[in-house]
C-alpha cells in the first residue's frame, strides 16, 4: 500500500489519535505483467490508474505491518515521504506534516527534504 492509507497505517501505529483515513486505496505493483494488472483491478473492484513519476525510481522494499490482525505490505516511511513530496499537492503536504509530527526522531535523507 502507498498513498494516504499508508500514511494512516504508519501514523496509527505511532499515535492512533492523530491518524485519519482517506477515501481510496493506492497500491504499488511491479510492472512485469501490465495486462494481468489491468485485468485484475476491475475484477476485484479496483480502478487501475497509471501514475508515472510519482513513485521513486529505485526498487522499493515494503515493510510488513499488522492491520486488524492481517499482515499487509506498506511502503516504508522515507519512500512514502519522497512520493508525497514529489506529488506536490496540498493533501500530500498535509500527509507529510502528519508523518513528520510522528517521526521527527527519524533522520530524513537530505535528498527528500
Amino acid at each position: 500500500m502507498i498513498g494516504g492509507l499508508a500514511v494512516f497505517i504508519h501514523v496509527e501505529e505511532a499515535n492512533p489519535e492523530l491518524s485519519s483515513l482517506t477515501r481510496d486505496v493506492d497500491l504499488l505493483v511491479r510492472r512485469s505483467d501490465p495486462e494481468a494488472i489491468k485485468a485484475a483491478g476491475p475484477k476485484y473492484g479496483f480502478r487501475v490508474v497509471h501514475a508515472a513519476g510519482v513513485v521513486p525510481a529505485t526498487e522499493i522494499e515494503p515493510v510488513r505491518k499488522n492491520v486488524h490482525g492481517k499482515e499487509v505490505m506498506v511502503i516504508p516511511v522515507c519512500e512514502l515521504v519522497q512520493m508525497k513530496l514529489t506529488s506536490n499537492r496540498d493533501k500530500d503536504r498535509v500527509h507529510v506534516r502528519s508523518l513528520d509530527a510522528e517521526f521527527d526522531h527519524l533522520n530524513w535523507p537530505t535528498s527528500i527534504v
